[in-house]
């Protein structure tokens, strides 16, 4: 099980770089890390790009994200 769970994390980070999706590399065996301030530079720091990012996810696609 461990091995197919890393493997699929790492499956699902290659989908996202190859779609431009900028990611805190390598991915970890358990989650994804999308970094949030490369994603939204428009957004500055203050203005917590993370929250955006998390909100904009739940909001269009239903998926349930957290900020960090």
């Amino acid at each position: 099980y461990l091995a197919y769970r890393i493997r699929s994390v790492e499956y699902l980070g290659e989908k996202l770089l190859a779609a431009g999706i900028p990611i805190v590399e390598p991915p970890g065996g358990h989650a994804i890390y999308i970094d949030a301030g490369a994603m939204c530079p428009h957004i500055p720091r203050g203005e917590f790009p993370g929250q955006a990012v998390v909100c904009g996810l739940y909001r269009v696609g239903g998926i349930r994200a957290v900020e960090i």
